[in-house]
């Protein structure tokens, strides 16, 4: 059956059976009080829409491969017995509801008016979805928003009543009204930039944003926060985990963690560590007493610098050689926590503060004068009174390069927010803080580059080559920069590297001539020359050239002869094309002596030969 200018009006159920066939066409609305069953049919949406107005409790069964353009659920309990596939838009009235059960469905404008109810089922919806005073309800399945969710408008709602997930996929600002946070979990993943954080109280909170998420109010979790792909961005606001949150954000890495502030409400709690950083994460433990009516919310933010110009110590530091955070009291330096405190109810609980490391670079505790610290007896958390900076009694222990820093008892001034790390004497400070060692080839070139964010008596530093990372060759050396707070980013290339897989590795040398090494990093560099001789060397006349090349060089190539000065001797055009190439130039009228041949104008880099003339 099809048509354009009828009207289907059916009192009762609607089967299609026997291999029959409807297809409603054009705009027409088709209203069914029943049940609808096109599972012995062909139900092919040329058009049209079929609203369902049932009052009381009807089912809808729908075959693979049969589809309806747009459906209207206006009254009473429609239940799903099969997936239920929309190529336009579902609308539920006020008062409706569908019910998907466990069956999966797809739309691609969804308006929810009345009751949307997914237990065990998947429900994509392609394009937006509005929720204008209906409920969303999700059990333990899943409802995902290809397009913008908007629950604002109407005052709708989303309710969770199982551990089932709202994913939003849509960069546009998602709203979700009122949101249950007691079960479920939002997961925000765009592909194609970072999404806004909608200012809610969440239960479970998913990052799975490349881009990231970014803040415009304060947001609440208050189950698990799971970090699989994006940081964070608070900006001015907080992101604040609730009382019954977890002690950890185990998921949380130096590319996936906050940025910003991050916030904790302690009552019945007793510790949280704290998933913040800034492009490394740098996290710090609280740790407080639980129970009790006391509630209390500490705010932590880190901060890649010692904040004011804070350049006195107090006496706790030998004078003048205590440290704080990496540098000698020095502004702009190093990092510090800033921790504020808030009391919710009662009596402010008290913390005691903990940092851990793995390696020695996270809180820039490399070594001393000696490199090697095997005593951590002078490390300290240090706290600024408004004046100078204090020793707040703590305990190191481990080592160097695995090891906890806890303050002794409880810290019960927060005054002036401002915490770092430091030493209380001038035994024990950063070289140097690397903050990054990187390569990469091109043009058959290795180009290293590192930064170094801050550098205590730093001599030289030295670039190193393997090819097994057993047997290590020097290959570049670069003067440090003593002592500074300025971060600089230092560069090297390797104009000959080995063809395929080579390690590079750091080698940092302080003034006293103590010297220290960091991981090493591998970059393939495969050589596009397939051979490059030059015979005979020495020479007292004529000079041969062969090269193997992969590719074309280009116009307006040059071969040029230079000095050890680096004066030209002889400059010469030449077509290098792609495989064998052979030149053959005579030397016999330059004087006797040691000369360097380059290329000018190639796409690639070739290396430079030195030749002797006799």
């Amino acid at each position: 059956m099809s048509g354009t200018n009828y009207t289907l009006d059916v009192e009762g159920d609607l089967t299609i059976s026997n291999a029959g066939t409807f297809t409603p066409q054009g705009s027409v609305a088709h209203d069914v009080l029943g049940s609808w069953n096109d599972a012995g049919g062909t139900f092919t949406p040329g058009g049209g829409v079929i609203t369902l107005s049932g009052a009381g409790t009807t089912q809808i069964t729908s075959i693979a491969g049969n589809s309806f353009n747009k459906l209207t659920i206006s009254g009473g309990i429609h239940e799903a017995q099969s997936i239920i596939t929309i190529n336009d838009r579902l609308a539920i009235s006020g008062g409706a509801t569908l019910q998907m059960d466990g069956n999966n469905g797809s739309a691609v404008q969804t308006i929810i008016s009345g009751n949307l109810t997914l237990t065990t089922s998947e429900f994509t919806a392609t394009g937006s979805t509005t929720v204008p005073g209906g409920v969303l309800s999700i059990g333990t399945g899943t409802f995902n928003a290809d397009g913008q969710f908007n629950a604002d408008a109407g005052g709708g709602s989303v309710t969770f009543t199982g551990e089932g997930n709202l994913v939003c996929s849509n960069t546009s600002d998602n709203t979700f009204g009122t949101l249950t946070s007691t079960l479920g979990m939002v997961t925000f993943d765009a592909t194609l930039g970072s999404q806004a954080l909608p200012d809610v109280t969440f239960h479970d909170l998913t990052v799975n944003n490349a881009a990231g998420l970014t803040m415009a109010n304060n947001v609440q979790v208050d189950g698990v926060l799971d970090f699989t792909n994006g940081n964070i961005t608070t900006n001015a606001n907080s992101l604040i985990f609730g009382n019954s949150s977890p002690a950890t954000v185990p998921t949380a890495t130096n590319t996936k963690h906050i940025i910003g502030n991050c916030s904790k409400i302690f009552g019945t709690s007793t510790e949280f560590t704290y998933p913040v950083g800034d492009d490394t994460l740098r996290p710090i433990k609280l740790t407080t007493s639980g129970g009790g009516s006391d509630v209390t919310t500490y705010r932590v933010t880190y901060q890649g610098n010692t904040g004011p110009n804070y350049t006195d110590l107090g006496s706790g530091f030998t004078t003048p050689g205590g440290y704080v955070s990496g540098g000698a009291g020095s502004p702009n330096n190093g990092y510090h926590f800033d921790i504020t405190r808030s009391v919710d109810a009662g009596t402010p609980k008290d913390v005691i503060l903990s940092v851990s490391w793995a390696n020695t670079q996270l809180w820039g505790i490399q070594g001393g004068t000696g490199n090697a610290v095997t005593d951590l007896a002078n490390m300290t958390f240090a706290r600024y009174d408004g004046n100078e900076w204090q020793v707040e009694a703590s305990n190191a222990t481990g080592s160097q390069f695995n090891g906890v820093l806890t303050t002794v008892g409880s810290v019960s001034d927060f005054s002036n927010e401002n915490f770092t790390l430091g030493s209380k004497d001038v035994g024990y400070f950063l070289p140097i803080d690397l903050v990054s060692f990187t390569g990469e080839c091109i043009n058959n070139q290795t180009n290293i580059e590192f930064v170094v964010a801050s550098q205590v008596n730093n001599e030289y530093f030295t670039i190193k080559r393997s090819e097994d990372l057993t047997e290590w060759q020097e290959v570049g050396n670069i003067n440090g920069g003593g002592t500074t707070n300025e971060e600089i980013t230092y560069n090297w290339t390797d104009d000959n590297p080995k063809s395929g897989i080579s390690y590079y590795k750091l080698f940092q040398t302080d003034i006293d001539g103590s010297s220290k090494s960091f991981e090493p990093i591998a970059v393939n560099c495969e050589n596009t020359m397939l051979g490059y001789n030059v015979y005979p060397n020495p020479t007292n006349k004529l000079l041969s050239l062969d090269l193997y090349l992969e590719n074309y060089q280009g116009d307006n190539v040059y071969i040029v002869l230079k000095d050890l000065k680096g004066l030209v001797v002889r400059k010469y055009p030449l077509d290098l094309n792609k495989g064998f190439n052979h030149f053959d130039y005579d030397l016999s009228d330059i004087p006797n002596g040691v000369y360097l041949i380059n290329y000018e104008g190639t796409t690639e880099y070739i290396p430079q030969k030195r030749i002797v003339k006799l």
